[in-house]
Order: C-alpha cells, then sequence, then structure tokens
C-alpha cells in the first residue's frame, strides 16, 4: 500500500468514526442543548437579504443539483480520459447516497420544529452536508493533482471550503436541520470520498 492510499485509509476510517460517535451523541440527546443552541444563534440572524441567499445556496447545491453537475463531470473526465478520478466520483457520489436512504430511516430522527420551509423526511444526517462534502472535496482533490500552480489550487480549496461550509449552514439556518446532522453528513461525505482514493494505487489500471 503506498503512502498515499494509507493516508486516505486512515483519514476514511477515522470520518467513519467521528460519524458513528455523532451519530451515538444524537441519539442518546447527549447534544440536544448544542443543537438548541445553534440552531436559535442562526434564527436570530434571520433578515430578507440573508434568507433568500440561503435559499439559493440549499437550491443550487441541493443533493440532485450536485448529483446532475457530477454527472456532467464524470462525462468530462472520461473524455480527458481521467478514469479514476471518475471512477472515484461515481461510487462516492452513489454510494454516500444510497447510505443517506438506509442511515435517515434507521436512526429516524425528526427535523427541527418551526423551520422555514417544510422538507419531507429525517433529519440525520443532512443529505445537502454529505453530498457537498464530497462534490467539493472531490473538486479540491482534483485540483490538487492537476493544478500546478499553487495560488490557483489554493483558490480552489478556499473556494470549495467556503462553499461546503454556506451549504452546511444554508440548513441550519432554514430550520430543516440540526447542527449534529450537519457535522454526521459532513463526515459521512468525506469518509465515502476517501475510501475510494485509498484504491489510488490501481490508478494506472483504469
Amino acid at each position: 500500500m503506498t503512502n498515499v492510499s494509507g493516508r486516505f485509509l486512515g483519514s476514511s476510517a477515522t470520518s467513519l468514526a467521528l460519524f458513528l460517535l455523532i451519530w451515538m451523541i444524537q441519539d442518546q440527546g447527549w447534544g440536544a442543548d448544542l443543537d438548541m443552541e445553534i440552531n436559535l444563534s442562526l434564527f436570530s440572524l434571520r433578515s430578507d437579504i440573508i434568507t433568500t441567499c440561503m435559499i439559493v445556496v440549499t437550491t443550487i447545491f441541493s443533493p440532485l443539483a450536485l448529483f446532475i453537475y457530477s454527472g456532467a463531470l464524470v462525462l468530462i473526465l472520461f473524455l480527458y480520459n481521467k478514469r479514476f478520478a471518475s471512477v472515484v466520483l461515481i461510487i462516492s457520489m452513489v454510494g454516500s447516497a444510497i447510505a443517506l436512504v438506509i442511515i435517515k430511516y434507521i436512526a429516524g430522527r425528526i427535523r427541527p420544529p418551526h423551520a422555514f420551509m417544510q422538507i419531507p423526511g429525517y433529519s440525520f444526517p443532512s443529505g445537502h452536508a454529505t453530498s457537498a462534502a464530497v462534490f467539493f472535496s472531490f473538486l479540491a482533490w482534483f485540483a490538487g493533482g492537476t493544478i500546478r500552480s499553487f495560488d490557483r489550487r489554493l483558490v480552489v480549496f478556499i473556494s470549495c471550503s467556503i462553499l461546503t461550509f454556506l451549504v452546511a449552514v444554508s440548513r441550519i439556518y432554514l430550520g430543516v436541520h440540526w447542527y449534529f446532522d450537519i457535522a454526521g453528513g459532513t463526515f459521512l461525505g468525506i469518509f465515502w470520498l476517501h475510501l475510494p482514493l485509498s484504491f489510488s494505487r490501481f490508478d494506472s489500471f483504469l
């Protein structure tokens, strides 16, 4: 196993462990006070302008939208003979989506009351946070391996980090998720990206 593969395998295992820890915390109700405190803090910042911006963010970076963007990106990667990267993105997006359906059903966490918009389904983990973590972390990883300029790589990394953060905040701000839903979804997304990346030693076979 190469050093790169080992690091990704280690980070995927760590992300999975943190996700399971967060799941246990929210399931036992240990983080209920923090959940409520963070939600109320963001609710206090509500204004027409911020609400409009949050709705735009949560819409254009919804799981469905990110799936569409990912599908287009996979086609582009195949055209440019980046097969390993395309396979990683496919496994990450599809795997995380399947995991979300199963875990949401098992966890069965109810969404916060007084939501700005009514969303069907359970709350934990956040599908938006999971998909955003997969998609934008993938972009940051791909840019790190293909863009030579450090400054440009840094711009991509910061931009992806900001967008992931904004998607996460938008879900709490709009009252459709608790903080631990977002945290759990983020670590679940990182796990599903880093898991296939841990097989990077097979890049030459694709």
